[in-house]
């Protein structure tokens, strides 16, 4: 099932009501544009204000932007961890949080709110994209933040408040 696009103040109150670990797992997935398994594959000993993040989807290799604030939150939510996951499993040692874990608190607190649209943690991307295409006005922007290889995926998800 394909994720909806909610309206930011929606996609807001949601945010609010999950865990802090999976709130700050959203927040830099709307920050920064990356997939749920991206954020959550973030290294402590990696983090700065601008990380490469080698995209697990496609191998790519792509620098995000955090800025002060974010990061300032990453590493407080790291606290005395200097190694590993920034959202470590806790079942696994060795292992980042997965997404299911993130998607049933999400799923679980918008039913809460009463939210029916279908959301997911690729909702979050979808609305980095609206929210980034409504700021630049340029696709072709747009398209290399997602690393998208067709314009056309990058309509879909530009456009998604559209459709």
């Amino acid at each position: 099932m394909r994720s909806d696009f909610v309206e930011f103040d929606v996609l807001s109150a949601v945010v609010a009501e999950l865990t802090p670990a999976n709130r700050l797992v959203c927040d830099i997935a709307l920050s920064t544009g990356l997939r749920i398994s991206d954020v959550l594959g973030l290294r402590i000993e990696r983090l700065c204000l601008r990380p490469t993040v080698i995209e697990q989807k496609t191998g790519k290799h792509r620098r995000v932007f955090f800025g002060k604030k974010l990061l300032r939150r990453c590493r407080k939510f790291a606290g005395y961890r200097r190694k590993g996951f920034l959202f470590p499993n806790r079942d696994r040692r060795n292992a980042a949080r997965t997404r299911q874990a993130v998607f049933l608190d999400i799923r679980k607190k918008a039913a809460a709110l009463g939210v029916n649209a279908h959301i997911t943690p690729h909702t979050f991307r979808k609305a980095y994209a609206v929210k980034f295409y409504r700021r630049c006005g340029d696709i072709f922007r747009v398209q290399k933040r997602l690393g998208h290889e067709y314009i056309t995926t990058t309509m879909l998800y530009c456009f998604a408040d559209k459709l």
